[in-house]
């Protein structure tokens, strides 16, 4: 015992690559703070507070590169419907098997009274909800500059059109017209939102399968489910709510 003690012990997987769980999770806080830091450099706190006399001068309240943000906001969109599979994998229950060693240290008195293991990892739950929850955030961002645009469009001076800061879309040789390509990303923006809603039903699903196991660790964390499915749903209706306006008034096809 006092060798135990005295000698650390030696680490034989010091140079093994990590674990697919720390791989995991090292993802999905880089997620988060790509996520954040998107969220933080794009306020549109500013632009959605303007009088009739300052639409004249909306550009100097618009200037964001919405381009390079909504490529952004795509790839890490899909970052995240990409890690939703493993961790709905890493959801799954263990099966155990009984202990059949002798005089096993787990039948001492240190383990009489154990506490009781969940039957969800809540930490991993929480952080991917920390992620969608996020990225709804920037969609609704988004959703609302879309908004305070479409309003102010029809306003501007006569000879001024709204101009559309749309990353190229190309098929093959052909590049999609402006006004085109503006519907093509909406029109991705809400496949994606469609399919993070059905990642999020099956998290969901995933979560309360387990209430009969541990009613109180699985609760909470499906009524946070329940209340991201929500949000999810409002943001895609949101979202489809402007592309008929913005195709009304003509500013995408």
């Amino acid at each position: 015992m006092d060798h135990l003690i005295a000698t650390p012990p030696t680490n034989d997987n010091a140079d093994q690559p990590p674990s697919a769980q720390v791989t995991l999770v090292s993802q999905m806080t880089n997620l988060m703070a790509a996520f954040d830091r998107m969220h933080n450099n794009y306020s549109t706190l500013k632009g959605q507070h303007l009088t009739m006399r300052d639409l004249n001068d909306l550009s100097k309240f618009c200037g964001f590169d919405l381009g390079p943000f909504l490529e952004e906001l795509l790839q890490r969109s899909q970052k995240l419907v990409n890690l939703y599979p493993q961790v709905l994998k890493r959801l799954r229950p263990k099966e155990t098997e009984p202990c059949n060693t002798p005089d096993c240290v787990h039948n001492s008195h240190l383990f009489s009274n154990p506490r009781h293991e969940t039957p969800i990892d809540e930490s991993l739950i929480h952080l991917l909800l920390a992620c969608h929850l996020r990225l709804l955030d920037l969609f609704d961002n988004m959703i609302n500059h879309g908004r305070m645009c479409a309003h102010a469009a029809p306003l501007l001076p006569p000879g001024c059109e709204p101009r559309l800061d749309i990353p190229e879309i190309k098929i093959g040789s052909f590049v999609a017209p402006k006004i085109s390509a503006a519907s093509m990303m909406v029109a991705m923006l809400l496949e994606t939102q469609a399919c993070l809603n059905v990642k999020a039903q099956e998290l969901h699903d995933a979560v309360t399968s387990s209430v009969g196991h541990n009613a109180r660790a699985a609760k909470i964390p499906g009524l946070q489910c329940e209340s991201l499915k929500e949000h999810a749903s409002t943001t895609s209706t949101d979202l489809r709510s402007l592309r008929e306006h913005l195709q009304e008034l003509g500013i995408i096809g």
